[in-house]
């Protein structure tokens, strides 16, 4: 097993984290990754495309196709989104709790799950977060990025219940036909229009 190379906090920038977060998710060959997704493009008036955007993007969007469900012909699909803060140069650590604003408007985007991602920035700072989330943004969850380049799963989100099958289904056939998303991988079975 080759060892992974240890990270200086003061380094883990929102790309930094972004890009390990991004290439991670891309290791599991079933689910689809989308980083930046903003939105998609629609033909509107006189054929010219028009874009459709999200009041605030997702840093990293998954789908994953689940089981068929019960006594119907289609498959469950799954959407995670992630939004990812990191340490700069001028301020350094991100400011406490920052994105969490953000985190929650992926939920209103009908995400099933929401995380806000952060450096690990101490045990201090990760039990102050998830005793915010606990007691007023229950619905998000919380991952650190430790110095090994690994994430650590500190606080699961409740799964949103605003949010259907049908619109997640919707929402992965404009992604798949216009995405307007800076980098994605799509798995096989998304390509081939197998989720429906």
């Amino acid at each position: 097993m080759v060892e992974k190379k240890q990270i200086d906090p003061k380094h883990m920038t929102e790309d930094v984290v972004t890009k390990t977060l991004y290439e991670e998710l891309c290791r599991d060959r079933s689910l689809l990754v989308a980083r930046k997704w903003k939105g998609w493009s629609i033909r509107g008036t006189q054929e010219r495309a028009e874009k459709q955007l999200f009041d605030r993007e997702f840093d990293i969007a998954v789908f994953e196709r689940g089981p068929r469900r019960l006594s119907s012909p289609f498959y469950e699909i799954g959407l995670t989104g992630y939004e990812i803060k990191g340490c700069t140069e001028k301020r350094g650590a991100p400011p406490f709790m920052d994105g969490l604003d953000q985190a929650l408007v992926l939920l209103f985007e009908h995400a099933d799950f929401a995380y806000l991602v952060y450096p690990d920035l101490g045990e201090q700072i990760r039990k102050r977060m998830s005793q915010l989330c606990d007691r007023y943004a229950p619905d998000v969850g919380l991952s650190f990025l430790q110095t090994n380049g690994t994430f650590w799963e500190f606080r699961k989100p409740r799964k949103n219940q605003h949010t259907t099958l049908d619109i997640k289904r919707d929402l992965l056939a404009k992604f798949l036909t216009s995405g307007n998303a800076s980098a994605r991988r799509i798995p096989d079975w998304a390509r081939a229009g197998d989720y429906g």
